[in-house]
């Protein structure tokens, strides 16, 4: 036990439950063995070359390839205005949190599922199933029946957008600049949004990225534009 307590005062102080010093030997091993594993992999751009997609391609699918000729911008929040909520379908007018209407719905998806005399409201519904039994249609969050027009979760609608003009009158898009002139460029960058609901649409709330050594350069928390508010 001396011993134990003498290995755990040699570690460093941890700042956070997922600090590097923190669990047992074994768990510590481990965790150094995959991080050497992750320093020794190093993507560079021959690699992902191959796998570099044509603009037309990208653009069936879905993807921005050209900065609309409008200006951008002009409409950053639309609060006031009526929309379709993403959660419920309702229409509803798009308020600031404080003042939003409560939306009542699910946040999980429908699926199949079979039932034999148990309850949908169950959430063992999926570990008692036997392969004889009634298909139902249920949800994923609660495994209440689709057919059941209440939703499980509370909170305030929220809309969506995804035509390229309704984006650009939200924050404009722009080309990036030549990155061979600077020495500075990262050779390869892979980038990571998380993305909250505002009174302006779906806004980007964090930005990370990493190198092709998987070594994070950048992480920061993004101010919303003047009059955006989240809901």
């Amino acid at each position: 036990m001396i011993q134990c307590v003498a290995a755990l005062k040699r570690r460093e102080a941890p700042t956070s439950l997922i600090h590097d010093s923190v669990g047992t030997e074994d768990e510590l091993v481990t965790r150094a063995e995959a991080r050497k594993s992750l320093q020794s992999l190093h993507l560079t751009r021959a690699h992902l070359e191959p796998l570099l997609h044509s603009p037309a391609i990208l653009e069936k699918a879905g993807y921005v390839v050209c900065v609309p000729d409008e200006p951008g911008g002009i409409q950053p929040s639309s609060e006031g205005k009526t929309t379709k909520c993403e959660r419920c379908g309702q229409v509803f007018v798009i308020k600031r949190k404080s003042e939003a209407d409560e939306c009542i719905y699910h946040w999980g998806r429908p699926h199949t599922a079979r039932i034999n005399g148990i309850p949908h409201s169950s959430p063992r519904i999926v570990l008692l199933t036997r392969p004889s039994g009634e298909k139902s249609r249920i949800y994923t969050c609660c495994s209440r029946s689709v057919s059941d027009s209440e939703g499980c979760t509370h909170g305030p609608h929220v809309f969506y957008e995804s035509k390229t003009e309704e984006l650009h009158s939200r924050y404009s898009f722009s080309l990036l600049k030549d990155s061979t002139q600077s020495s500075a460029a990262l050779d390869i960058a892979c980038i990571d949004c998380e993305m909250i609901y505002t009174t302006g649409g779906l806004h980007v709330a964090r930005v990370s990225i990493v190198d092709g050594s998987g070594k994070q350069v950048f992480d920061q928390l993004v101010r919303m534009d003047n009059g955006v508010q989240v809901m």
